[in-house]
């Protein structure tokens, strides 16, 4: 996200406790990039499936330990101010990302 240069971690807060689904509210331009990460490391992340993590039905890829397949950063497509809901299958690679507008 512009002005953070990979170094600045924005926290998501879960919906409700146990839910699998965290939230966001954040101002994004188009073309900007991000990943989402657990804990401020890089061994879980969730970002675009690509030919290294393989297809999941949503286009999204959860990364769940080092050394495995890195997905690719996600590109914003439309400038806006959005709630970024990330729901997670745990314990499997599958993810649902939206980006939905905020009122």
């Amino acid at each position: 996200v512009k002005g953070t240069n990979w170094d600045t971690d924005l926290t998501m807060t879960e919906t409700s406790e146990g839910s699998n689904v965290w939230e966001i509210t954040l101002t994004l331009n188009k073309g900007e990039q991000f990943k989402l990460r657990q804990g401020g490391g890089w061994n879980v992340q969730a970002g675009v499936a690509n030919d290294k993590t393989g297809a999941t039905t949503s286009g999204y890829y959860v990364r769940l330990q080092d050394g495995s397949d890195e997905p690719g950063n996600i590109v914003v497509e439309t400038t806006g101010t959005y709630v970024i809901r990330l729901t997670w299958e745990e314990g499997t690679h599958n993810c649902t990302l939206e980006f939905v507008p905020a009122n």
